[in-house]
């Protein structure tokens, strides 16, 4: 009848607007959020509110999606130089330790640590003494291939973890670095002599826990702060200057650059 048809277009019709009501509010409070959490959503128009309000996820997702990216790398990094820090390093150790075969998948902890940053640091201030860091970083990177890592450990220290490599080749590339670290750095209009000391242990013959391969490696690289040639492997005994322990030459990878 007449009256039927009128209720039901009534009906329907209010159906639609509380249909499209909702749909304004709830896109008004993506843009609301969007704002009160400062991501960015781009306007759009559509006819089709609907589509409009999907979009309208679609962005924010995206956007939540970047942000949460951010962070993590943020959490991971360090921020000065923008490579790895501590924490992310001692993650990489442990998760290197525990994918290790100890019969063949052997790998290298280097600790480096420049050898004349506090007079730097103090002589031409700290805004010099950060472009050092991070030319440091960039000269530590280039040195290294792509599987390996490189990680500011805090002040003027770096941490590397070389993978698969033997004692000639880690002795390779610490006096590779050590060489590049006798040119000058430099900063702010100094030409700065600044130098580095590298000291290495080998997992697992040094150590079997990431404690022990950091401690030994911490020791080697002091015993390096002494050496004329500003690089020591780890030693059961540090005491005899120059000394460097040979250790079982390891099946060669990737070479480095």
């Amino acid at each position: 009848s007449m009256i039927s048809a009128i209720i039901f277009i009534a009906s329907f019709s209010m159906i639609m607007l509380w249909v499209a009501t909702r749909i304004r509010n709830l896109s008004m409070n993506v843009i609301r959020f969007s704002n009160e959490i400062d991501i960015p959503v781009p306007e759009v128009t559509y006819r089709d509110e609907l589509k409009e309000l999907g979009n309208r996820f679609r962005l924010l997702a995206n956007a939540v999606h970047t942000e949460k990216s951010a962070l993590e790398h943020q959490a991971s990094h360090d921020s000065l130089t923008d490579i790895p820090n501590r924490s992310f390093f001692e993650q990489e150790l442990d998760r290197a330790i525990s994918n290790s075969n100890r019969d063949t998948d052997r790998f290298a902890l280097l600790i480096c640590d420049l050898n004349k940053f506090k007079q730097v640091n103090d002589t031409y201030g700290h805004q010099v003494g950060d472009e050092v860091i991070k030319i440091a970083s960039d000269r530590l990177t280039s040195c290294l291939r792509e599987e390996d890592i490189v990680a500011r450990m805090g002040g003027d220290e770096f941490a590397l973890i070389l993978k698969n490599v033997g004692c000639e080749q880690v002795q390779s590339v610490a006096k590779k670095i050590i060489a590049y670290f006798s040119t000058p750095v430099s900063a702010e209009g100094h030409a700065l002599d600044v130098g580095i000391s590298i000291g290495a242990s080998i997992y697992p013959q040094d150590g079997a826990d990431a404690d022990f391969l950091m401690k030994h490696a911490d020791i080697a690289m002091y015993r390096a702060k002494q050496a004329s040639d500003h690089f020591a492997f780890f030693s059961g005994n540090m005491s005899n200057k120059g000394r460097v322990r040979q250790h079982k030459q390891l099946h060669q990878t990737r070479e480095y650059p």
